[in-house]
């Protein structure tokens, strides 16, 4: 099985957004609760309240009068934001995420529905709950099982539907022929790169530092306006659309560097390990100071091939240590690589 994720664009009703703000409403209010209650419970008893145990409160809290405005939201919404929320205990306990925090009426506002969705065919996404057909602008189709649809509304006021779909796939053969690549991500440079036979740096864009002027005098004129008034919501949004061309700017870089990166190789090898403080060392036998540059992004994919042929994955690098391999040709057919490649992480400093 495989899952993939499609965001689209959709444009819904006056009638529709306040349905769904409230849908927002009620599961944001839902989830500082359950989280609230989480902490509660662990603090008094040592353990984590579970899924189960979360939804049980939501029957008694729809009967209660000041609560029963839940009632009217969608029971699927609710139970979707409790396993949300389980989720983000794991995996904070995990180590993979950060402590899950409370949600604020002013940030990105969604609501999952993980049953009762269709995708039309003309363009539209039927949602349950009262909302109805929803306009949207799909631009590719939308095959496979129909899993879950998150819908989304950004600080500008865009509203988003983010569609995951299961498919069935064969086994891809595990292969590493071809080449393979080293990245060091960094500070100074965004990324290093080397891929057995010379070193590549793609420089820090730093997209937000190109608007820190402009995003300054945007936030001075929203600090001036009064709290509440329909001058400081029209400067709310003035600043939101900056924030958003700028998260859209980054999204852009770091897509088309991925899909070079995927295209050119076979294999990439990242390090998982935290960049702060070992963008460069020194050595502690000569004193000699360092830059990390192409010797770490050498390191990490000598240590990626290293780890694979202990796994017993015959590889077969281009460059460095092993025979040349021409690949596969790539969608976009200007290269003989595969569009698609594995990524091996490793765990050690790549200084």
């Amino acid at each position: 099985m495989q899952h993939q994720a499609i965001k689209v664009r959709i444009y819904p009703t006056p009638g529709q957004e306040q349905l769904l703000a409230q849908a927002f409403g009620c599961s944001r209010w839902w989830w500082n609760f359950a989280l609230n209650k989480s902490i509660e419970t662990y603090k008094e008893t040592g353990k984590a309240i579970g899924q189960v145990a979360l939804n049980a409160l939501l029957p008694k809290l729809k009967k209660q009068e000041e609560t029963s405005w839940l009632a009217d939201c969608y029971s699927q919404v609710l139970q979707a934001t409790t396993l949300n929320l389980v989720t983000a205990y794991k995996n904070f306990f995990e180590g993979r995420a950060r402590f899950p925090r409370f949600k604020s009426k002013k940030s990105k506002q969604s609501i999952q529905y993980p049953q009762n969705v269709k995708i039309l065919a003309n363009n539209t996404i039927k949602i349950r709950g009262g909302i109805g057909d929803v306009r949207a602008k799909i631009y590719r189709p939308i095959d496979g099982q129909l899993k879950t649809v998150t819908i989304s509304k950004t600080p500008s006021g865009k509203y988003f539907a983010s569609i995951l779909v299961e498919t069935l796939v064969d086994n891809p053969l595990v292969s590493t022929d071809g080449r393979v690549i080293g990245i060091d991500l960094g500070i100074k440079e965004f990324a290093v790169t080397h891929n057995g036979e010379k070193v590549s740096k793609y420089s820090n864009p730093k997209h937000l530092a190109k608007h820190e002027k402009n995003l300054k005098r945007k936030q001075q004129k929203l600090a001036r306006k009064k709290e509440g008034s329909n001058s400081r919501l029209k400067a709310q949004k003035i600043t939101a659309n900056l924030y958003e061309r700028v998260a859209n700017a980054r999204q852009d870089f770091l897509h088309k560097l991925s899909r070079k990166l995927v295209n050119e190789n076979q294999v990439v090898v990242v390090e998982n390990r935290p960049v702060k403080g070992i963008e460069d060392w020194t050595c502690p036998h000569c004193g000699t100071h360092h830059d990390r540059d192409g010797n770490a992004a050498a390191n990490i994919r000598a240590e990626g091939i290293r780890m694979i042929e202990t796994e017993g994955i015959a590889v077969s690098a281009v460059g460095g240590e092993v025979r040349p391999h021409s690949g596969r040709k790539s969608v976009l057919r200007h290269s003989p690589m595969s569009t698609e490649a594995p990524t091996v992480r490793t765990s050690f400093s790549g200084g």
